[in-house]
This record gives structure tokens, sequence and C-alpha cells, in this order.
């Protein structure tokens, strides 16, 4: 919902990644509830290219995040993505 607002640096400015947050939710969501759309909740993949390269690479590596899906597929990763 909101992004990845953030309004600055400073000790008062609002931080965070929400939307990796807003990503991890709607990956639950999926994960909870594929059976009904006819999916296995055992076989998710998720698929990022570009910036979404780097979201699934940081939901890959994310240890929170390995009982959410199965596999991934990094499309045009960044050089920071130590493989």
């Amino acid at each position: 919902v909101l992004g990845f607002f953030a309004t600055g640096n400073g000790t008062n400015d609002i931080k965070g990644n929400y939307g990796i947050l807003d990503q991890r939710l709607a990956i639950a969501w999926i994960k909870a509830n594929i059976n009904a759309f006819g999916g296995d909740p055992d076989e998710i993949t998720l698929f990022g290219q570009s910036a979404g390269a780097q979201s699934t690479a940081l939901h890959y590596m994310t240890s929170e995040m390995q009982s959410f899906f199965k596999r991934a597929i990094i499309q045009s990763a960044p050089m920071t993505v130590p493989f």
C-alpha cells in the first residue's frame, strides 16, 4: 500500500522498506489461498525482472520467506546479489 515510502534520513523521518513488506504479505496471501485457484502451495515460484529481480532476490535470501515459495527466477539481477 505504501510502496517504498520514506521521507528522508533524519531522526524524525519515516524510514522503511514498505514495498518489500507489501510483497511479503502478498506472497503469504498467495501461499494461503492458492488452493482455491487450483494451485499447489508447495510449488510456488517467484519471478522478477529488473527492479523486480532485486525484490525477488531479497525474498530468496530472507530465511523467514523460505517456507512461502519453492524456487525463484531472477532475471537481470544486479551485480550486488552474491551467487
